[in-house]
């Protein structure tokens, strides 16, 4: 019987110990806690204009829509067309 190998935080945490990868990690951070402070203050600011529950259901929708859009019809495509040209075209 093989013993089984502990995991330490070292191990979980190993890419941090390239600086690219911190630099890529604050930036992601960055730009998610933005997005959420975003997606709040619509909320607010609607609700604060309309004083409308469904109102604010309204904009939490229309920010889903998109999503609710495209998912389908991205996911058969990046099933379809090459990995490196897929990511070529999505970044830039």
């Amino acid at each position: 019987m093989v013993p089984e190998r502990r995991i330490s935080p070292r191990d979980t945490f190993a890419a941090m110990r390239y600086r690219n990868y911190r630099i890529w990690f604050a930036g992601q951070l960055v730009s998610l806690f933005g997005t959420w402070m975003q997606v709040t203050a619509q909320g607010y600011l609607a609700y604060q204009l309309t004083k409308s529950v469904a109102f604010l259901g309204y904009v939490a929708f229309a920010n889903g829509i998109p999503v609710w859009l495209f998912m389908l019809y991205a996911g058969s495509v990046a099933d379809r067309v090459p990995r490196k040209t897929l990511m070529l075209y999505t970044q830039s």
